[in-house]
């Protein structure tokens, strides 16, 4: 075990020196967390595994209930609002409705639960080293910020124009880096990015200007982008706004904490120079939020994803024809 924790951690000092802002390295590095606690125990861990990964799922799934119950209260129902309510339903419900079938010698619905398991336990995986990882990573660069020669912050819709607090808390949050930077001796343009929505009066981008010249930025070291729809958009936006200014320094990019990982892995795929700042979000719609963040990298990697599945799911998917056919 020893031998495969080494390789693992020499596999995450590359992935890390290469470049920190992928999930790839964020799954090397829980994958050695992993083995090197099998390998310190001796393998020991793994005999009362099974028994912590029951009452770990069972307990996240019924907090994942409450939660998603505190958020419907405060944001109303949505696709968004409901998936964390889903997960926990199906968190709890997996792992009782075994127990149930394995009591009563239900063979042909436990092996339909054990194929459905296989991605499962894979995908909960996934989750825990994104979670873990992204935790980390929003921490360091939140504990060691360096200076910058621009500072992007991303936009997240306006409440009858104005900025809502969400977003309040990025501009603030990117007031404190342009101003960390210019002590270190390099005064940052700001760019604030978001485009215009159907049902807003004026461009993100322009009420998020207003915002920050009114808490003392220079409006000539604002770059207005205010085309963009999305996450990729935002970066790609900014990016040509920053490449005709001629700055090609280091940029951070300000966006909340649940979403500053995934932005970090799509500064990585466009090849912005730079790191991720996350802001404070209220505590109750952290949980949900990062569950939706993991969808989108899921759908962002779908691919890869898709080929590890299909790869687990086989081997049980034969042994379970063949058993029925039997």
């Amino acid at each position: 075990m020893w031998i495969a924790t080494a390789v693992l951690f020499l596999l995450t000092v590359a992935s890390l020196r290469r470049d920190p802002r992928t999930y790839l390295t964020g799954l090397l590095a829980f994958a050695t967390a992993v083995a090197l606690a099998v390998a310190l125990t001796g393998g020991l861990i793994l005999l009362v595994l099974p028994i912590l990964l029951l009452l770990t799922v069972i307990g996240l799934g019924i907090f994942l209930i409450a939660n998603s119950v505190t958020v419907l209260r405060r944001e109303g129902a949505g696709p968004a609002q409901l998936l964390g309510l889903l997960v926990g339903l199906v968190m709890v419900g997996y792992p009782v409705t075994s127990i149930m079938l394995l009591v009563t010698g239900r063979t042909t619905g436990l092996g339909l639960l054990v194929l459905i398991g296989v991605p499962l336990m894979y995908l909960g995986f996934a989750f825990a080293a994104y979670v873990s990882y992204a935790g980390v990573y929003t921490w360091w660069t939140g504990r060691h910020l360096r200076p910058v020669e621009s500072v992007i912050v991303l936009g997240s819709g306006l409440t009858a124009g104005k900025v809502p607090p969400l977003l309040a808390e990025r501009l603030d949050r990117a007031i404190e880096v342009y101003h960390r930077s210019a002590e270190a001796g390099v005064t940052p343009w700001l760019v604030p990015s978001g485009g215009r929505g159907v049902d807003e009066p004026v461009a993100e981008a322009t009420a998020m200007t207003d915002y920050l010249v009114d808490r003392g930025i220079p409006r000539d070291r604002i770059l207005v982008e205010d085309r963009s729809t999305s996450t990729a958009e935002n970066l790609s936006h900014s990016k040509e706004i920053l490449l005709r200014e001629q700055l090609s320094g280091p940029t951070a990019v300000v966006t909340s904490n649940y979403h500053a990982f995934r932005a970090a892995t799509l500064m990585h795929a466009q090849r912005l120079d730079g790191f991720t700042v996350g802001a404070p979000t209220a505590r109750y719609y952290w949980p949900s939020a990062m569950l939706r963040e993991f969808a989108a990298v899921i759908r962002d990697h779908w691919r890869i994803h898709a080929v590890v599945l299909g790869l687990l799911t086989v081997p049980f998917l034969a042994v379970l024809v063949i058993h029925l056919v039997d």
